[in-house]
């Protein structure tokens, strides 16, 4: 049957968290709502509180340095500007934590392409993904619990996701925390559309099992190679496999010079703000500044 032209509908049974749908004869638009996560929502508040926090110190000082810099000074404003990177900065959290607090998915599949943007108020990240580069559409979701979990595990478990898996073998996360009912149907849906334009992906089920005692046991251990250093521990929960670091320079892949560079920045800013500035709230807030960098 045709899709037509620019109609849209509610997911039924969902009263004020419906899947808004779009059809247009170029594209197909799932607007998702604010993710169904209960009271885990709220801890999206940890890191935009932390934002907040990190981003005062400097933010003061920007301001006074601002009303200095209308006097008359090239240094208020090259500091102005090198304190605005720690405005930058604090953005990451904030924006993680308010994806977590109010974020919301919205898929589009257009002739040659998913995309996916994550919307968080103003906040918004998108992602796409080519129908050339898809192999498959892969479901993830757990196993319903036993009896005895909490109201809270209980309607986790009733979440899924879906990822395309690329024929690379690399994964691209679609949909993410939504119940698995909605999830399944919409892949459905986005399969056909596919297929529309080519060769319909094949849909895979994944589900993790959410009792542990429900596990299938291994039936036979390969051997472990003679020159291998990593070592096989089998606990009653599953099968823990111990690989031992790269070592120092080859494992911290240049994060430990990294480290080095920035603390010896950090230490040139220390000395240049506390020679330019005496007062104690300056010197405090370059003191903050290099203790975070060794943190």
């Amino acid at each position: 049957m045709p899709r037509q032209a620019g109609w849209t509908y509610y997911w039924p049974g969902m009263v004020d968290r419906e899947i808004q749908t779009e059809h247009w004869p170029e594209r197909t638009t799932y607007d998702f709502p604010v993710r169904p996560i209960g009271a885990l929502r709220w801890f999206g508040l940890l890191p935009m509180g932390f934002a907040v926090f990190w981003a005062w110190m400097p933010g003061h000082e920007i301001f006074r340095l601002t009303r200095q810099a209308q006097v008359g000074g090239g240094f208020e404003w090259f500091m102005v500007g090198f304190l605005s990177l720690f405005l930058l900065a604090a953005l990451l959290p904030f924006s993680l934590g308010l994806f977590l607090l109010a974020g919301r998915t919205r898929l589009v599949v257009t002739r040659d392409q998913i995309v996916t943007t994550e919307i968080a108020g103003p906040i918004r990240h998108s992602r796409k993904v080519r129908f050339a580069d898809i192999d498959r559409l892969e479901l993830a979701s757990r196993s319903r619990p036993p009896g005895g979990v909490s109201a809270l595990g209980s309607s986790l478990a009733q979440l899924g996701g879906l990822s395309a898996v690329l024929k690379n073998g690399k994964k691209r996360l679609l949909v993410a925390a939504y119940p698995r009912d909605w999830v399944e149907d919409v892949t459905k849906e986005v399969s056909g559309l596919m297929g529309q334009q080519g060769g319909a992906p094949a849909i895979v089920r994944v589900e993790a099992l959410s009792d542990p005692a429900a596990r299938p046991e291994a039936e036979e251990l390969a051997p472990r190679p003679i020159d291998s250093k990593v070592s096989l521990e089998t606990k009653a929960s599953g099968i823990q496999l111990i690989i031992p670091p790269l070592g120092f320079w080859k494992g911290s892949k240049g994060m430990i010079v990294f480290a080095i560079l920035w603390c010896l920045f950090m230490a040139l800013f220390t000395a240049v703000m506390g020679f330019a500035r005496t007062s104690s709230r300056t010197i405090a807030f370059s003191f903050g500044c290099s203790s975070a960098s060794f943190g």
